[in-house]
């Protein structure tokens, strides 16, 4: 029973995450039609201050990876909440599914502490 709450929260999670991730790329998308992109939401997503064509090509491609670094950790969390359902009690493979979950949150906190040293980086290269 703990097994199925488990893989069932897990995929909460990430289709949380999944929706999370198509909203954001929904904001992006439609701050470059020129109709709304005075709107607030866009002013802050482009008001990085900085012209420069080179950390703008690293900022769009730190957001693009991060991205695909999300996307990859959701399906990581849903392939090891399978395998945890799928264990039928197994220890063995029970073990390898749970270390395969702290493995994916141990990159993602990865990620997110690399962004963010990244985007300090690029906010003082200014």
């Amino acid at each position: 029973m703990k097994n199925i709450i488990l893989s069932f929260s897990i995929m909460f999670v990430g289709v949380f995450t999944l929706i999370g991730t198509s909203s954001a790329i929904s904001v992006f998308t439609a701050c470059s039609n020129s109709n709304i992109s005075n709107h607030t939401v866009c002013n802050q997503s482009n008001s990085k201050g900085n012209t420069n064509p080179v950390i703008k090509a690293m900022r769009i491609i730190l957001e693009v990876l991060s991205m695909i670094a999300g996307i990859v950790a959701v399906f990581g969390l849903i392939i090891a909440g399978i395998r945890i359902i799928t264990s039928n009690g197994d220890s063995n493979s029970f073990n390898t599914a749970r270390g395969a979950i702290l493995y994916v949150v141990i990159g993602v906190a990865i990620v997110v502490l690399s962004q963010s040293i990244i985007l300090y980086v690029l906010d003082k290269l200014k």
